[in-house]
């Protein structure tokens, strides 16, 4: 294969794989209330459905980053396009709820695996003056996917039942795999074989999946409750465990001393503020749209998915204009976007025009597209080389946790600027223009901590970082 057909075919096949873990998630989770339904279990109980691929994502991400770059990024990649394959099957399969909730924490764990290893697999494999345009090719297609599942499982959920959502990923995934298989077989890689330690990876798991539970579970006065008291407790003890078995072990799962590196901080820490404003409005517009204007499900759908296809065309842009600017330009333009989105998203009443919050939205899409192709290659372009795995499975846990701190953040500001949750569009308004008060405010402050740091990042962000000790 030559290096131009390569160039195009490594980013096609890891923006595949990305894609379809995107589609599917995107779709379980509108695609949730027919599931109950036909399954005939109570929303607390297929809820965890949700939850359990969620935390199984979000506590292996380090586990398998950091496993690619001791035994190979491609052995990873292809395992979680299998693992999630396979599981998606026995998922359609599943007899009961119980077996359904286990088959699907596999099937996060494969999904897990895919992400891990996708930015480092294209940072790895590809020359530095493509890695943007290849990190936004692929963040496009995810976007993509994102838009797509809401409608597509909606669709088929209503018509060939739940199972149908899982048989799909049979056909997507065998693809995705073949792709994988043929495109990475040519790229050359020495891994390096170390033993593993496997109660390290389990302490940072303790560690984030009661953070996470107590995160998602908010409730009024929950964060005093006694329940995320111990969880909090739990989550503290963990993280203490985690860091003195981190500091024993010869080859860590994380290497803090990469954090010294002001560029892979501040990526690190703009990725996840980034996260956090995104999902905090993937959660108060439906409510603003449906309880404050009327809407139906339909037409807020509408402008969720403007707002995905607006990052996806967006994204590429981005990271072509990273390759050719350097990092500073797009990711500058992508924060103060969102901050400018995010203060006119704090001023809905009942007078806002649809084609206000319509554009409102598209342009929040627009500035993510620019600011995530870039931000991920600062973040890479700041790790040595053997540690891209670690590198890109940090990026993607900040992308969690951002997502997670979000939507826990959006619903205690609305609860609390709408007290009891009364109905009624006036306290729908109340709501969300008190949460996304809050949501604007770290829009700016990350803008302009962006512009405060920016003076001391090198060039284009392709700077290494020496190896950790």
């Amino acid at each position: 294969m030559t290096d131009v057909n390569r160039n195009r075919a490594i980013p096609f096949s890891i923006g595949l794989g990305t894609m379809i873990a995107a589609l599917h998630a995107s779709g379980m989770n509108a695609a949730f209330p027919v599931i109950a339904q036909q399954t005939g279990a109570s929303v607390a109980g297929a809820q965890w459905i949700l939850t359990v691929y969620t935390l199984a994502l979000s506590g292996c991400l380090l586990t398998f980053g950091r496993l690619g770059d001791r035994a190979g990024l491609r052995g990873v990649y292809l395992g979680g396009l299998a693992a999630f394959t396979i599981a998606s099957a026995a998922c359609a399969l599943a007899p009961n709820l119980v077996t359904l909730v286990v088959l699907r924490g596999i099937e996060g764990v494969g999904a897990a695996m895919i992400s891990a290893t996708s930015a480092a697999i294209l940072a790895r494999h590809l020359p530095a003056s493509r890695l943007g345009q290849a990190l936004g090719w692929q963040a496009g297609m995810t976007y993509f996917g994102l838009a797509l599942g809401p409608a597509l499982a909606g669709f088929v959920a209503e018509q060939y039942g739940w199972r149908a959502l899982f048989l799909m990923n049979l056909p997507l995934g065998a693809i995705a795999m073949i792709v994988a298989a043929r495109v990475l077989e040519s790229v050359s890689c020495r891994p390096r074989l170390t033993k593993f330690n496997g109660l390290e990876s389990l302490a940072w798991i303790a560690t984030l999946v009661p953070l996470m539970v107590a995160l998602s579970g908010w409730q009024p006065g929950g964060w005093l409750s006694l329940r995320t008291t111990i969880l909090g407790a739990a989550t503290c003890v963990c993280c203490a465990a985690f860091v003195v078995i981190n500091r024993r072990s010869a080859d860590p799962l994380i290497r803090f001393a990469v954090f010294r590196r002001a560029a892979f901080s501040a990526a690190t820490l703009a990725e996840t503020v980034y996260y956090v404003c995104l999902y905090a409005t993937g959660f108060l517009m439906p409510l603003y749209l449906m309880r404050a204007r009327g809407f139906g499900a339909a037409e807020t759908g509408f402008f969720v998915a403007c707002q995905c296809l607006a990052r996806a065309m967006a994204a590429p842009i981005g990271g072509r204009l990273t390759d050719r600017s350097g990092v500073r330009i797009p990711t500058g333009l992508g924060v103060v976007i969102l901050g400018i989105g995010m203060l006119c998203l704090c001023r809905l009443d009942s007078g806002t025009s649809a084609v206000q919050v319509g554009a409102t939205l598209v342009l929040v899409g627009i500035g993510t597209g620019l600011f995530v192709p870039a931000n991920s290659t600062s973040l890479l372009g700041s790790a040595p080389t053997e540690l891209y795995g670690m590198a890109g499975s940090i990026l993607a846990t900040a992308r969690n946790l951002g997502m997670t701190l979000g939507v826990a953040i959006a619903a205690a500001m609305y609860t609390v600027s709408a007290p009891g949750e009364a109905a009624g569009a006036a306290a729908a308004i109340a709501g969300v223009r008190g949460a996304f008060t809050v949501v604007a405010a770290l829009a700016v402050v990350n803008a302009i901590g962006f512009i405060l740091a920016s003076v001391n990042w090198a060039p284009g962000g392709a700077d290494r970082v020496p190896e950790p000790s």
